[in-house]
């Protein structure tokens, strides 16, 4: 696909016809994805008389989403156009899909055990890399880093400053401590 942004296009079935509405998305122009979702259309067996024109509406950020460039069915069970026909809204009190998985994983697992498998799921960390198990090598804290692209313009100067002309992307707490005092310095 090119570089351009994506379309998402809806084909509105007609009650008539008794087909369900057709979605598709991908990352052309829009004839280009409009002639993709008659192709599609047409090879999954429907007609294109029993739909209206394709109309490209804004585009959803949903985990539903199909695959781009493959031709839904299914998106429009879930999801229908809001009153401005361009926002995608969630169809009130259907269960979504990715919904219904997660609740059935759930139902699965006891007490950290897979009640299907008998897998007992727990927290498996291993120390890799690391000869040596000391507590005191496990409980080192890890500096505490501040972004100096966030600080305000005086301590980005300073910052640079410390750094003896290199640009610093993150100054521990010493640095830090250095940079207020030559801050206060006057």
């Amino acid at each position: 696909m090119s570089g351009t942004n994506p379309v998402f296009l809806v084909r509105k079935a007609k009650k008539s016809s008794g087909q369900k509405d057709a979605v598709l998305w991908c990352s052309d122009d829009f004839e280009a994805a409009n002639a993709t979702l008659d192709y599609l259309l047409i090879k999954s067996g429907a007609k294109l008389k029993d739909y209206f024109k394709a109309v490209a509406t804004n585009f959803p950020v949903v985990n539903e989403l199909p695959p781009e460039g493959e031709l839904s069915l299914t998106f429009c069970d879930y999801y229908q156009l809001a009153k401005d026909n361009m926002t995608w809204t969630q169809i009130p009190g259907v269960t979504l899909p990715s919904s219904e998985a997660a609740a059935a994983a759930r139902q699965h697992i006891v007490d950290g055990v897979d009640t299907e498998t008998g897998e007992v799921l727990e927290d498996h960390t291993e120390n890799f890399g690391n000869e040596s198990n000391s507590p005191a090598q496990a409980t080192a804290p890890a500096p505490e880093l501040t972004v100096v692209a966030t600080m305000p313009l005086r301590h980005r100067v300073l910052a640079q400053y410390i750094g003896e002309g290199e640009y610093l992307y993150h100054v521990d707490a010493s640095q830090k401590k250095e940079i207020l005092r030559l801050e206060m310095d006057t």
